[in-house]
């Protein structure tokens, strides 16, 4: 006290006694104004916790998740059946006549290169073979002869015919039927990785065995050069699916036991297939050159031995041949009807033999292709129902039988039941395996991550209590996409929080 007077008495010997007492009064009011300021935020400091309090959002764990082997992945749709086209030759791209997406049909032009090489080479051999027809026609051509040479080139085109068929047959029944599960069934079931391309070839299998049935009970009509041609066209068909089948077996690293060694079978098949068209384009030719030698000996009217001017009749047409089927390579041609999905030629442009010119997709049939990880396949099974985005339903025809290279997942195929006007090849939609096979059904829920708090202990799902969060501690399985697995730990009555990032146990929430 003697201190605080001894300082009071200096103050006011120094500044004033009004001076220090003003001060003072100041320095007290100060002092209770700061009482009273530290009081009011004491009492009122619970209202501000309860105001900052996180708000929650409570489901049910049946609604948040599914329970067994169910799926949700992305699929892309694309066409049944499609033609990927490549130039035949090289050269400049003069006209690109369609558009992309452009509805062509078969045998439609898409491009053409430059040809102006070719057609001259087709008109000189087309006046050749005219001047070729002219000389015999004033030659000394035999009817009889020719009409003799026709009798025996018709029948030789009869006996090409039914042998091309029995080789074809023989092919497609003794080594292409190898290669599936059940070659006369309505779906085949191709048994080595067809690295995405099994359900084109099952469905080609399928096709092909109407034409072979057609083609058996038929015998050579009275066009007798169509019907070779069109015994020369399904040849080339089985021939392709022979050489995809071949490429695909070459490739495979996991054959089954029953398919090893037939490198050799496979290529004697091809042999068999390219004498088989080798002997067709024979016959039409040698069937040609008749009719048309007994045309010219008609014209001449007269009798005798054939001429030299036949044979040089032969070597014209010949060359003609050969001249209009190098002009067609210059040509790209769709072979099938449908939609232009992808066109890569553009005018002016230069490109090289068998480089990609377009793709031609078939209008209507649709599939969807998906990939699906190594632990969902488990709960997969082909004949699966499936529910396509947009509420189209499917069903899983294909599984792969090994993890694709490239996206490491195992591709998946669905056939899409009925009409589908909403999707469109090329689209991507989400897919849902509604069905559980009976083999891979469980009792797990599957929630999703963000449902779920990674703490020290492992992770956790809150409820709510008396507005306070509860931990309950969940074992979690495999991922999948933005889900996760819970084996155990949880009971699928409970309500829980739908989004569990920055909350910890026993804090105080809101429930919204």
């Amino acid at each position: 006290m003697s201190f605080i007077a001894t300082l009071y008495r200096r103050l006011v010997s120094w500044y004033g006694a009004r001076t220090v007492q003003v001060v003072l009064a100041v320095i007290a009011i100060l002092a209770v104004g700061a009482v009273f300021v530290g009081t009011q935020s004491t009492d009122t400091a619970p209202e501000a916790d309860v105001s900052d309090a996180a708000t929650v959002t409570l489901a049910p764990v049946r609604d948040l998740g599914g329970t067994g082997g169910s799926a949700t992945v992305l699929g892309t749709v694309s066409a049944l059946r499609e033609a990927r086209l490549e130039t035949e030759s090289g050269g400049r791209v003069t006209s690109v006549q369609v558009k992309l997406g452009d509805t062509v049909r078969a045998g439609q032009t898409l491009a053409t290169l430059e040809n102006s090489r070719e057609r001259a080479v087709v008109l000189q051999a087309q006046g050749s073979y005219e001047a070729a027809l002219a000389g015999a026609s004033s030659g000394n051509a035999s009817v009889a002869t020719a009409e003799r040479a026709l009798d025996e080139a018709r029948i030789s085109a009869m006996n090409t015919y039914r042998s091309s068929f029995t080789t074809v047959d023989g092919v497609v029944r003794g080594t292409l039927d190898t290669f599936f599960s059940d070659p006369d069934g309505a779906i085949p079931g191709l048994l080595i990785d067809g690295r995405g391309q099994a359900l084109s070839l099952s469905t080609e299998r399928v096709a092909l065995g109407d034409v072979l049935e057609s083609w058996g009970t038929s015998a050579l009509g009275s066009n007798a050069d169509a019907d070779l041609a069109a015994a020369e066209q399904h040849t080339k068909r089985v021939s392709a699916l022979l050489a995809t089948i071949a490429s695909l077996y070459a490739e495979d690293k996991s054959i089954p036991a029953s398919l090893q060694g037939q490198t050799a079978v496979l290529a004697g098949a091809r042999a068999q297939l390219d004498g088989t068209l080798a002997s067709i384009s024979g016959t039409r030719s040698g069937l040609n050159q008749a009719e048309n030698a007994l045309t010219q000996a008609r014209i001449a009217g007269q009798s005798g031995a054939a001429s030299a001017s036949d044979a040089q009749v032969k070597q014209a047409l010949g060359a003609l041949r050969l001249a209009q089927a190098n002009l067609e390579k210059t040509i790209v041609r769709s072979p099938i009807s449908g939609t232009v999905q992808s066109l890569t030629l553009k005018e002016g442009t230069t490109v090289g033999m068998s480089s990609p010119a377009a793709i031609v997709s078939s209008e209507g049939a649709l599939e969807v292709l998906a990939y699906v990880t190594e632990n969902d396949v488990r709960t997969i099974s082909v004949g699966m129902p499936v529910t396509i985005e947009g509420g189209i339903t499917g069903v899983v025809t294909q599984l792969a039988s090994a993890i694709d290279p490239n996206t490491k997942k195992i591709e998946m195929r669905i056939g899409i039941e009925g009409e589908a006007p909403t999707l469109t090849n090329g689209q991507s939609v989400r897919v849902s395996v509604t069905g559980v096979s009976e083999a891979s059904e469980t009792s797990t829920v599957t929630l999703p991550i963000v449902a779920l708090k990674m703490t020290p202990d492992g992770a956790v799902v809150f409820t709510v209590e008396n507005d306070e969060l509860v931990a309950h501690q969940v074992t979690l399985g495999a991922i999948r996409n933005d889900s996760v697995v819970i084996e155990s730990g949880i009971d699928q009555s409970w309500s829980i929080v739908t989004d569990a990032r920055g909350l910890r146990a026993g804090e105080k929430v809101v429930v919204k």
